[in-house]
């Protein structure tokens, strides 16, 4: 079964990624907090999910984002974007085959 966790546990509010005037945090790895993170090749590009089965897509209705994340860590999860009549739900999906995750303090 997929597990869903809170968006802030993948911000590292401790360093600064050196860009935008100190405003932007990088991402950390929600198993272990290591903060060296990647979109893209390595695990895929982002990818939309139809929505129009409620709760196909993700538990909540309507269209669905997934971002793949793979840390240097070796570590792989997902950033997701529910959409449903207006409001925009963000948090980090554990797909199935890590079931035994902990998120990391965030």
């Amino acid at each position: 079964m997929e597990k869903f966790y809170p968006i802030s546990a993948v911000i590292d509010e401790e360093g600064e990624c050196g860009w935008y005037d100190d405003t932007a945090r990088n991402l950390k790895c929600p198993l272990c907090g290591e903060d060296f993170q990647h979109i893209g090749k390595e695990v895929g590009a982002p990818r939309l999910i139809d929505g129009r089965n409620a709760g196909a897509a993700w538990d909540g209705r309507g269209d669905f984002v997934v971002v793949p994340i793979a840390g240097e860590c070796g570590h792989q999860w997902e950033i997701g974007f529910g959409f449903h009549k207006g409001n925009t739900a963000i948090f980090v999906r554990l797909p199935d085959r890590s079931e035994s995750w902990t998120p990391s303090e965030p």
